[in-house]
């Protein structure tokens, strides 16, 4: 090791030192050069102790080990001289990993570089090569079957132990990436482990791999595939749990004329987001991880405590360009809205709204109002006053009032209103007394209920009550029951939401929402989101949820799988320092606050209960540490490590348990047609991978496929190559390939002729070819419009187009097929290289 290392060495190891079981477990950050392994030592670089033993610190030794077992995998140059390394400790979720990277030096004329990412043990996990010289954009010399073999050679190579099988290979993202992507499944005892995969890119220039990554559970435990009960036995005991919810989604339609046209569609969607079914005991899992302490189940503080629940409600949000009072008396279109006084006065005039009496400035501007699903129409023509109430004066200390409504400003309709209301803070702040309240929930939700049906019964009476929740804590109850002090919190309002109902079906996207200071009686907040003009598909034609279901396990693909099960085991810490013993109490109670009890005396032996009992009562997080440091004489200690350690507390053992479960999420079922659909609505349609079946051994087989294989034109059974183009494709296709000519299609045929003059233009040589200076050699010139030879000309120059072998025509008047547009497409990109 030279001097400057040393002096690295020495200055992490200070930094290490200084790092007691008491603190947060951070990063040591320094760039190492590879040293010379001439002796077991601790090799000092970018490394973390996350969740790792003091026996796992990287070492020379496992260095040199991992360079020696990775390297020689891979075609790395060797004027990538220059060699550095990052070393990750793993935790309880991860396991530690090695990045190796190689480069040239900084000055060499191509720069180039490497890396490798590896498990402790050499096992591959990624890799990735770069050079300056492979970073020019160019057209494929190798198809997307042609490389194949070189993805599947590769993965044997790197990771020979891996149970990985090919599944995919996915086209080019266009004719600038210059990679295909590979892909592989793992696959054990003839059974998928969806979690494990691979993929692999490889150069469609060179034939190189230039990037993998492998996600592989090494050394896990596979269960048996003997399997005892049926996928119908399975899908049984699925059901008692998983139910089928039918819902209405928004399906937003635009036609041919620009009309936009709103539908409830039904769909009928999973109740769990996961389950699983073990496919020889018939357990229903609804897990995949199992957390296991010391003293019992883990606990978080919060959970210590009484639930409290808020919810806050929805507002709507108006916007839009701003609008003087003098450019709207300008507008012939504005006539006939209220004016601002007369929009102020419908809010300060309701004595049902809660406006506290020392919002005296109030401000108010007129904006076209914005709705995500009103119509083009709608949104130029509706018109919003936005108001705005506050104090002039600032108030008294901590007082932040305020109240915002809009109005609309052609019925006067009040459409939102939201006000603050004084809570805990305020009267504590100021030592004020909290006011009694003196409405029940109940009569506050009576209260909203009427002024929502005095301002839009008839959206109000397509409603139902969702949910009503206690907001706005404006002082808490403190109980003593025996040693123990509970602080409840006093709510001083509540809150009710209304979802809209068609024929018993709740449609979530329409709702009315606000609420009611419990103290006043009167309406704090208040708004709605609502469509006029939705069509809905009607329940009755639905399809049942046991049917829903069977269909639901086929598209979601039930099946038998392996998955990863983790148990996480909390250890034991040690315990013998003051600094030590604090950090274990601390940690064992976050885990586990429930147990406060069994910890204490286990860790803590004499420490005062009550005190540990109402700090976790009280959330008070610091207050706990200090109470902790001051039993075992810590002086200082370190906050940051009650929030970001517990990753250092469990150990993790997993195993690939076998289940049937589905292998989809998020599918869901058309209630009527029994298609799977998206979150809009839409039906979902699988895309076509294959091959096209009809050009083989066509003259335009390779112009195609290379086309397809760069993912320029979509992928089908058919390619259909004798077929006529229309304008409004073949453009589409030179867009796809990266040439854009602003033009629009024209109707009628579409000849030879045509395509060659989109592409010139494409190409910006429009203005040349113009010019009256060209002159071609087809022997049926004389049916080229003089104006357009300039075109012929030009294309013919470029290569593009050539004339017919054995004739030597062009047939410019003729209509162009698919295969001669597709070659067309092809010279094009070879001409711009």
């Amino acid at each position: 090791m030279n001097t400057k290392k040393r002096i690295a060495a020495a200055g992490c190891a200070l930094l290490l030192a200084s790092q007691t079981a008491v603190f947060a477990s951070s990063e040591a950050v320094t760039t190492a050069v590879m040293p010379v392994p001439v002796e077991e030592e601790i090799v000092v670089g970018n490394f973390g102790y996350y969740g790792t033993s003091d026996n796992e610190q990287p070492t020379t030794a496992e260095l040199e080990a991992v360079i020696k077992a990775t390297k020689p995998k891979f075609d790395i140059p060797a004027e990538y001289t220059e060699f550095e390394w990052d070393y990750y400790g793993g935790s309880q979720h991860s396991d530690p990993y090695w990045t190796l990277r190689w480069s040239t030096p900084y000055d060499a004329e191509v720069y180039g570089h490497a890396s490798i990412m590896c498990g402790k043990n050499g096992e591959i996990e990624s890799f990735n090569i770069y050079s300056d010289d492979d970073g020019i954009s160019a057209l494929p010399v190798y198809s997307k079957n042609e490389l194949v073999d070189t993805a599947k050679d590769f993965v044997k190579k790197i990771a020979p132990e891996a149970n990985l099988v090919f599944t995919s290979a996915n086209d080019a993202y266009g004719r600038f990436s210059r990679f295909y992507t590979y892909n592989f499944k793992r696959v054990e005892n003839g059974i998928d482990y969806p979690e494990n995969t691979a993929s692999v890119r490889i150069d469609y220039v060179t034939g190189k791999v230039t990037y993998c990554n492998i996600q592989y559970d090494h050394g896990i435990a596979i269960k048996s595939a003997d399997v005892v009960i049926t996928p119908e036995k399975a899908a049984e005991i699925l059901g008692t749990k998983q139910k089928m919810i039918l819902s209405y989604t928004l399906l937003r339609e635009r036609d041919e004329n620009d009309k936009i046209t709103n539908k409830a569609v039904l769909v009928y969607s999973p109740s769990e987001s996961y389950l699983s079914v073990d496919a020889v005991t018939g357990e229903l899992y609804d897990e995949r991880t199992t957390w296991q302490t010391v003293g019992g189940a883990s606990g978080s503080l919060n959970a210590a405590m009484k639930d409290m629940v808020t919810e806050d409600a929805a507002e709507s949000e108006e916007g839009g360009y701003r609008l003087t009072e003098e450019e709207l008396a300008q507008l012939e279109v504005l006539k006939g809205l209220i004016s601002k006084d007369q929009a102020i006065a419908k809010i300060t005039e309701n004595d049902k709204l809660y406006l506290d009496m020392n919002l005296t400035a109030i401000s108010a501007d007129l904006s076209r109002s914005y709705n995500y699903y009103a119509t083009k129409e709608e949104k130029n023509e509706n018109y919003v006053w936005n108001i705005n109430f506050s104090n002039p004066m600032g108030g008294e200390k901590y007082d932040y009032s305020y109240a915002n409504a809009q109005v609309d400003a052609k019925t006067g309709e009040i459409i939102s209103f939201n006000s603050s209301l004084r809570g805990n803070y305020y009267y504590e702040q100021n030592e004020l007394p909290v006011p009694e309240k003196k409405f029940t929930q109940e009569q506050s939700e009576k209260i909203f209920e009427d002024f929502a049906k005095s301002q839009i019964p008839e959206k109000f009476e397509k409603t139902r009550k969702q949910s009503g929740y206690e907001t706005n804590v404006i002082k808490y109850h403190t109980d003593l029951t025996g040693d123990e002090a509970v602080r409840t919190p006093i709510y001083g309002a509540y809150g009710v939401h209304y979802v809209r109902v068609n024929e018993g079906i709740d449609f979530t996207y329409n709702s009315i929402y606000g609420t009611v200071d419990a103290v006043t009686g009167k309406i704090s907040s208040y708004g709605y989101s609502w469509m006029d003009d939705v069509v809905f598909e009607s329940p009755s034609d639905a399809m049942s949820e046991q049917e829903a279901f069977k269909i639901y396990c086929e598209k979601a693909e039930f099946h038998k799988y392996y998955e990863r099960y983790d148990v996480y085991t909390l250890r034991e810490m040690k315990a013998e320092t003051p600094e030590e013993k604090f950090r274990a109490f601390i940690m064992a109670l976050k885990e586990n606050y429930s147990d406060y009890e069994a910890i204490i005396k286990k860790y803590a032996d004499g420490i005062d209960v009550k005190k540990v009992r109402n700090a976790i009562l009280a959330a008070d997080e610091y207050g706990l540490c200090e109470l902790a440091a001051d039993f075992f004489g810590v002086k200082d200690f370190d906050m940051e490590f009650f929030y970001n350690s517990a990753a250092e507390l469990y150990d993790r053992s997993s195993t690939a348990r076998l289940v049937y479960k589905t292998n989809l999420s998020g599918v869901r079922i058309s209630a009527l047609r029994g298609e799977r659909v998206n979150y809009s609505g839409k039906p979902v349609v699988d895309e076509y991978d294959g091959e096209f079946t009809d050009i083989a051994g066509h003259w335009a087989h390779e112009y195609i496929t290379m086309l397809a294989d760069l993912g320029i034109v979509e992928r089908a059974e058919k390619f259909e190559p004798d077929s006529f183009v229309s304008a409004e494709d073949f453009i589409t296709l030179l867009s796809n390939a990266g040439y854009y000519k602003n033009s629009e299609a024209e109707e009628g045929e579409f000849t030879r002729i045509d395509a060659v003059k989109i592409i010139i233009g494409a190409l910006g040589y429009d203005k040349i070819a113009s010019l009256d200076i060209y002159r071609t050699d087809f022997s049926d010139n004389p049916l080229v419009d003089p104006a357009d030879v300039g075109y012929l000309a030009i294309a013919y120059g470029l290569d593009i187009i050539d004339g017919d072998a054995g004739t030597n025509t062009f047939r410019p008047g003729e209509q162009i097929t698919k295969a001669e547009a597709a070659k067309l497409a092809v010279e094009t990109m070879k001409a711009s290289y």
